[in-house]
């Protein structure tokens, strides 16, 4: 049913759309997320799940009374978010591993390699991550079957590509092409510049691990302890001056050190592992 309404759509809207200039950053962004929607067919998903999404929030209202129609928009509305969350998960296994590619192609190219045949080497190579592959082969994809040239090529990538490091090395290639410049020199330099860039940016992160685990010690350690020291002499000083500290009962206790301390510790370590540099974790 989803497809037929997607179709449905399509036909009315799609390819109204595929062939407007409206929707141009939508397509670039659908481009860069290595997407094979097009802005047409995007709206079209979008639509069919509206008209799905309220069929099953209506049903439910009349069985349920359950007033869900106002998720309905919020949860078609992912259909648009995706492509940016892939921009955004595309772009950071991309920079992950820009430097050893580089690192590698600048090799590749010093023995006499072609461009081309480098590439290709960095396609079959399964050690690099899939989506900074993928760059790679759209490349002599383009040279290859749509008969593209070098120069060409390089630039679509560089407008494809969603990570701006990879863009700008590309235009570096490009430029050094136009001006009869060594391309091996280029890319040893782009691979020194990475390879800079990546020991600041470990630098930075191991320095954010050390203030998040200050932070860790604090909450999940020392205000625990702090506290079991601190509820006696609140509960010693209730007595003596005859107030009720319920705040401090011994349920606000267990709920802390029971609930609170677990749960917190899991959120910190979820932190954790968002934050820890890849070349550190185990």
């Amino acid at each position: 049913m989803n497809l037929r309404f997607h179709k449905l759509f399509y036909g009315k809207f799609g390819r109204e759309i595929d062939f407007s200039r409206r929707f141009e950053s939508l397509g670039i962004a659908l481009e860069k997320a290595n997407s094979k929607y097009t802005p047409g067919l995007l709206l079209s998903l979008f639509l069919s799940m509206l008209v799905i999404l309220s069929a099953i929030a209506a049903i439910l209202f009349v069985l349920t009374r359950l007033h869900l129609f106002l998720l309905v928009p919020l949860a078609s509305l992912i259909v648009f978010l995706y492509p940016y969350y892939r921009i955004y998960s595309r772009r950071e296994k991309i920079d992950s591993e820009l430097q050893y590619a580089f690192s590698y192609l600048s090799t590749l190219v010093s023995v006499g390699i072609t461009p081309i045949e480098a590439f290709k080497a960095i396609i079959m190579e399964e050690t690099f991550e899939k989506e900074l592959r993928r760059e790679f082969e759209l490349i002599v994809i383009d040279t290859e079957v749509f008969g593209k040239d070098l120069i060409t090529a390089l630039s679509r990538a560089s407008q494809r590509t969603p990570s701006k490091k990879l863009q700008n090395i590309l235009q570096s290639m490009v430029s050094s092409i136009l001006a009869g410049s060594d391309l091996k020199k280029v890319l040893m330099d782009a691979s020194i510049e990475l390879s800079e860039e990546q020991r600041r940016s470990f630098q930075r992160k191991i320095s954010n691990l050390s203030i998040f685990a200050e932070f860790y010690v604090i909450v999940c350690l020392f205000a625990p302890i702090l506290l079991i020291v601190f509820f006696p002499i609140v509960e010693t000083l209730s007595n003596f001056l005859m107030f009720s500290s319920s705040f401090f009962g011994r349920h606000f206790i267990e709920l802390f050190l029971y609930l609170l301390i677990p749960v917190i510790s899991i959120v910190l370590l979820i932190i954790l592992d968002l934050i820890q540099p890849k070349e550190v974790k185990i």
